[in-house]
């Protein structure tokens, strides 16, 4: 059962990571931008500042995409006599639920802010997950 579980509590744990101060945007814009201004010294600071944000915002349905497919991996392994939707459906809602609770850690955190926006955006990356466990069944 640890085999299956672990994944996703790990993958959690990295989540609730990028949700500290260390990770806010001040805080990761500032690398972004030098970096990127290196790797593309052409590119206008503004410019790569957006890119900034748009990266951000695909790292949020990536984490959730991803924590998503952990889950119900795990799930199918746990509850083999639920049915797939059950088991997708669980899964869903597990990921609304940790999704709203890392927006609200993110509230409570200084340089950080807590988004519905980015509960839904997180929120999204689990259908579009269980959207391709379905295709793939």
């Amino acid at each position: 059962m640890l085999d299956y579980w672990l994944p996703p509590a790990l993958w959690l744990g990295l989540i609730f990571l990028a949700s500290t101060r260390h990770f806010s945007s001040v805080s990761t814009s500032t690398i972004f931008v030098v970096v990127g201004s290196r790797l593309f010294p052409r590119t206008a600071p503004r410019r790569l500042s957006r890119l900034h944000i748009v990266t951000r915002k695909l790292f949020h349905w990536t984490g959730y995409f991803t924590l998503t497919l952990l889950i119900a991996r795990a799930a199918q392994y746990q509850f083999p006599e639920s049915s797939e939707s059950a088991q997708l459906g669980w899964t869903f809602i597990a990921v609304f639920l940790l999704a709203s609770a890392d927006e609200f850690h993110q509230s409570r955190v200084p340089n950080r802010r807590g988004n519905v926006s980015d509960v839904m955006l997180d929120v999204f990356g689990g259908p579009c997950a269980i959207l391709l466990l379905w295709h793939q069944r």
